[in-house]
């Protein structure tokens, strides 16, 4: 029987323990979906068949033949008769098929001994506390830009001429390297994992919540009397800044994804937008 669907619509999760489930078997290959909770894992073996695992949801790590490896989806394993394979979910739940050839017969896994993953190996250094040090370090240089545009129209020129000039050395020669460095490396790590976990327009809604926010604050300094007119100047400049970059993300990197979609899923999507305020009067 055919059979065809997501890896999370046929997948038989349970905490309990680890449930494969065969999706097809003939006397050439058997096809198992495994569903892993997180840190579920199949123990280390060595059995004499054939196996071709892929990675369909979520990442896991995955023994093949000498050492352990971070698979993701997209990520496919061969692992021949008699090498060590085992795998492990890793950071969330995780789906993996199996095509194992041929069919394990009682003879194929005869002496073979499970063994126990080892203690996943931890870097010296926590790269997010890092990242996280480096914002601390750059965000009060952030606050001498707000006090500088409050204070532009009433310094004298050679004053301004000077702090403008620190704040250009501090852009160019901190923060745009700062930026090109998380360029090379940062976003490239954190787009492989958010290709496993599903969530690389969270950032997309990060800045939504944002945009609240600021909406919010705007609100509270405009019931002010009197009003705190280089207050409400900074919040206008930032909310104007950060819708127009928001714009400029989803026009630039997200609409042009949408000619991917098929018929249905466009017709579904438009009908959504139009189900939305602010969105109904305008479709």
């Amino acid at each position: 029987m055919a059979i065809a669907g997501t890896a999370l619509e046929l997948a038989s999760f349970d905490a309990e323990r680890f449930r494969p489930r065969v999706l097809f078997e003939s006397a050439a290959m058997k096809v198992v979906l495994a569903a892993l909770e997180p840190e579920q894992a199949v123990d280390l073996h060595d059995p004499k068949v054939d196996v071709v695992i892929s990675v369909l949801q979520g990442q896991a790590d995955v023994w093949v033949g000498d050492a352990p490896r971070r698979m993701r989806p997209g990520d496919v394993a061969v692992i021949p008769a008699g090498e060590t394979r085992g795998m492990r979910a890793a950071g969330g739940r995780a789906v993996l098929l199996h095509v194992v050839a041929p069919p394990p017969a009682e003879e194929a896994h005869a002496g073979v001994v499970h063994r126990p993953w080892p203690e996943p190996e931890r870097p010296e250094r926590d790269p997010a506390e890092t990242i996280r040090a480096e914002h601390r370090e750059l965000l009060p240089h952030l606050d001498h830009l707000d006090a500088l545009a409050d204070a532009v129209t009433e310094l004298p020129e050679d004053e301004l001429r000077n702090r403008l000039a620190r704040v250009l050395d501090f852009l160019r020669s901190v923060l745009l390297p700062h930026a090109g460095a998380e360029d090379a490396a940062l976003y490239p790590a954190v787009e492989r994992v958010l290709r496993a976990v599903g969530g690389a327009t969270r950032t997309m809604s990060e800045d939504h919540r944002a945009i609240g926010a600021l909406i919010e604050e705007l609100a509270e300094l405009a019931a002010r009397e009197p009003a705190p007119r280089r207050a409400l100047q900074r919040t206008l400049d930032r909310l104007a800044a950060l819708v127009r970059v928001h714009f400029g993300k989803e026009e630039d990197v997200y609409v042009p994804l949408l000619e991917r979609l098929d018929a249905g899923e466009a017709r579904g999507l438009l009908e959504a937008l139009g189900r939305t305020p602010g969105h109904e009067h305008r479709h």
